[in-house]
């Protein structure tokens, strides 16, 4: 019961009440919304990493950890031979050609240096040959050529080699061809005959065996002790 003249403020009241636990419902709703939304994006920050990581661990798993630059040719057997290395992979530069905006580095590598690189053959083979080449995909096809084993491709690469070449092998495209960046592969015989006697400008990458194990910096030292017996120096 009310007294005469005032106010009946139950209703306001309850009004009142409904709005707060309407609005402590939505508070509710946000936070929580808003945990499990920080909650996704870190489980996502966190399985990125881990994949990042993971994909790096991969790339990395079999590839070169040392170079050596001025190779010498005839300690070549030798390392084969070590029990303390996994691979060697032996590379060497020829030149690098401009077209447009492209470049086209013209070099040798073996296949144990493919492997070393993750440079992937998908048809055919590493040259043999001095009028042979291997070439990716996209660079063929960027100078008119089906990419496919047996094509003739022209080089102007000096006076005393050929001006002719047969596409004895084609390599995968990797990220650099993007940047308008491609690789020619020749052969040994053509190394020889481009150098004229002169000793080519070989450079090894190499890999220790069992070495998953080793940190960086105990990696970096067992090399260089390992390769200080074969008179090979740090720099």
């Amino acid at each position: 019961m009310t007294l005469p003249f005032e106010n009946d403020t139950s209703t306001i009241i309850k009004k009142l009440a409904n709005r707060s636990i309407q609005a402590d419902k939505r508070r509710n709703v946000f936070i929580i919304v808003t945990i499990a939304f920080a909650a996704c994006l870190m489980m996502s920050i966190a399985l990125y990493s881990f994949g990042n990581s993971y994909e790096i661990t991969t790339w990395t798993r079999d590839r070169y950890q040392a170079s050596i630059s001025r190779f010498d040719m005839e300690l070549l057997p030798k390392l084969n031979a070590d029990e303390a290395i996994e691979k060697v992979g032996v590379s060497a530069g020829v030149t690098n050609l401009r077209s447009g905006r492209d470049t086209i580095n013209i070099i040798y590598r073996d296949y144990a240096e493919m492997e070393l690189l993750s440079i992937e053959l998908t048809d055919g083979r590493l040259p043999e040959q001095e009028n042979e080449i291997t070439a990716s995909a996209s660079y063929l096809k960027k100078i008119g050529v089906e990419p496919v084993v047996g094509q003739t491709v022209t080089f102007d690469l000096g006076e005393h080699v050929p001006k002719e070449y047969i596409v004895c092998g084609i390599t995968k495209d990797t990220a650099n061809n993007t940047a308008n960046h491609y690789e020619v592969v020749v052969s040994r015989a053509f190394l020889e005959t481009y150098y004229q006697g002169v000793n080519p400008p070989y450079t090894a990458e190499l890999r220790m065996a069992e070495s998953d194990s080793f940190e960086n910096a105990e990696l970096k030292q067992h090399i260089i002790k390992h390769f200080a017996a074969y008179g090979i120096e740090e720099s």
